[in-house]
C-alpha cells in the first residue's frame, strides 16, 4: 500500500546517508496522474535533493498513450 511505500521512502530520508543509498528501484504501478504535489512525488523529490535518484518501472498496462508509470514522469 501506499503507506509502506511512504514509510519507506521516510527510512531513507532518515538513514539512507549512513548506508550510502544512492538509487532507489520503485517496482510498483500507480493509477493516477502526474501530480507534483503527490506524497510519493515529494518525497522522491526530496531523496533526489539528498542525491538519491528514484527509478520507476514503466507500467504494466501496455504501449499504448499514458500507459506509463505517472511516478516516473517527475523530472527529477
Amino acid at each position: 500500500s501506499l503507506i509502506h511505500v511512504l514509510a519507506g521512502f521516510d527510512y531513507l530520508l532518515r538513514s539512507g546517508a549512513q548506508h550510502n543509498v544512492r538509487v532507489v528501484n520503485c517496482s510498483f504501478s500507480a493509477n493516477t496522474v502526474y501530480d507534483e504535489n503527490d506524497p510519493v512525488n515529494i518525497a522522491t523529490k526530496m531523496l533526489s535533493d539528498r542525491g538519491v535518484t528514484a527509478v520507476f518501472s514503466a507500467g504494466n498496462t501496455g504501449p499504448g498513450d499514458g500507459s506509463l508509470n505517472p511516478y516516473a514522469a517527475a523530472p527529477w
